[in-house]
C-alpha cells in the first residue's frame, strides 16, 4: 500500500482515502475473480471513485504490474 500512497505527491488526505479505496477495491475483486478484470469494468461509472479516473488508473496499473511477477 505504501508504494501507491508514495506515487501521490504531497496529496490530502482525501487522495489518500481514495488511494485506499481504490486499491481495496481493485484487489478484493481480483482475489473474489482470479484474474485482474480489465479497468474499464472495475471503474464502472466512476461514482464510486469520485469520478478521478487517472488516480484509478495510477492504481490500476501499479497492480498490474506487481502482479506480472506471480
Amino acid at each position: 500500500m505504501s508504494v501507491f500512497l508514495g506515487a501521490i505527491k504531497k496529496g490530502n488526505l482525501s487522495d489518500k482515502q481514495l488511494t485506499a479505496k481504490i486499491y481495496d477495491y481493485i484487489v478484493a475483486v481480483t482475489i473474489k475473480q482470479g484474474k485482474l478484470l480489465p479497468p474499464e469494468i472495475l471503474y464502472g461509472d466512476g461514482s464510486r471513485f469520485n469520478f478521478n479516473s487517472k488516480l484509478f488508473i495510477l492504481v490500476y496499473e501499479k497492480i498490474k504490474d506487481l502482479t506480472k511477477n506471480i
